[in-house]
């Protein structure tokens, strides 16, 4: 099964450009911090990089797309609909997080879910512990993807550190030994970067506070791999033995727009995906990235 993974979209809005009125304090505060980061102008392009994206992974023949937050500049509702409306081509065959952009203030943050409520429903709703999350949507015959939510509207403005929560982790624990999960490879989507590129943790302030609870469950469950973004760069974490972690980068930031195709095994029917067995009879993720990530190089 191929999976799509872009990540850090950052749709914007004619009224972030032009906010005065329209924006409660913590909107403003996001929107001067995008303006100072110089990033209106790296993402302009936003809605035509996501169409030229989709159009080479579906030629590529990919199955269903994951997208892991950060959809908007400041979280308003005219940028989440963009960006749903952008995402189009993959009705039906689609997978949303929330990141911390689409949750800059508490006016905004309950707007992913209106927008993108319908996609949040789960195979598994009695172990959805944090509103909708986490969810788990199937993929292919034997591939589950399961939706973390790690946003949170920061107490100070500015910060952009994520956490999953003990509800959520412990909900993602019961979900990878449901049976109806057991006979599949999963992948975990989360927004936060347990890993920066140098394979070490995220800095204080922007990084995933939990990452240790969310590797050492994904770890022991068997987990395929974790895909996140957050960060805008393109990389992968190997971990012999161990969970993989894909960031996808910022999929359509002028010079560096992209994604992931992981190329997720399928095992016949009958076979645990959980567990190293099940990779020695699946084989691992097979990745590319375009462009082409530092290690394919």
């Amino acid at each position: 099964m191929k999976l799509l993974h872009l990540s850090d979209l950052h749709f914007q809005s004619d009224a972030a450009l032009n906010p005065f009125g329209r924006l409660d304090s913590r909107q403003l505060f996001a929107r001067a911090e995008f303006v100072w980061q110089g990033r209106p102008a790296l993402f302009r392009g936003a809605a035509a990089a996501v169409r030229q994206l989709l159009a080479e992974g579906l030629a590529a023949g990919a199955e269903h797309l994951l997208v892991t937050g950060d959809l908007t500049a400041i979280g308003l509702r005219e940028e989440h609909e963009q960006a749903r409306q952008a995402l189009s081509a993959f009705a039906g065959r689609l997978s949303v997080i929330p990141g911390n952009h689409d949750r800059t203030s508490r006016g905004s943050a309950p707007v992913f879910e209106s927008v993108f409520g319908d996609l949040l429903s789960s195979e598994l709703p009695a172990l959805c512990t944090a509103g909708p999350y986490p969810f788990v949507h199937f993929a292919g015959d034997r591939v589950a993807i399961v939706g973390l939510d790690s946003g949170r509207v920061p107490t100070i403005p500015g910060v952009a550190r994520g956490r999953v929560g003990e509800k959520q982790l412990s909900a993602l624990e019961a979900v990878l030994a449901h049976e109806r999960v057991r006979g599949r490879r999963v992948v975990v989507a989360v927004h936060h970067a347990p890993f920066g590129p140098d394979g070490r943790p995220d800095r204080r302030f922007h990084g995933l506070e939990d990452a240790a609870d969310l590797l050492a469950i994904a770890d022991a469950h068997g987990v395929s791999a974790i895909c996140h973004g957050h960060i805008h760069h393109r990389y992968r974490i190997d971990r012999p033995g161990q969970t993989p972690i894909f960031g996808a980068g910022s999929s359509t930031q002028l010079g560096r727009e992209g994604y992931w195709m992981l190329e997720v095994p399928e095992v016949m029917a009958g076979i645990p995906i959980a567990g190293a067995v099940t990779d020695a009879v699946a084989g691992p993720i097979r990745a590319t990235s375009r462009p082409p990530s530092a290690a394919e190089r």
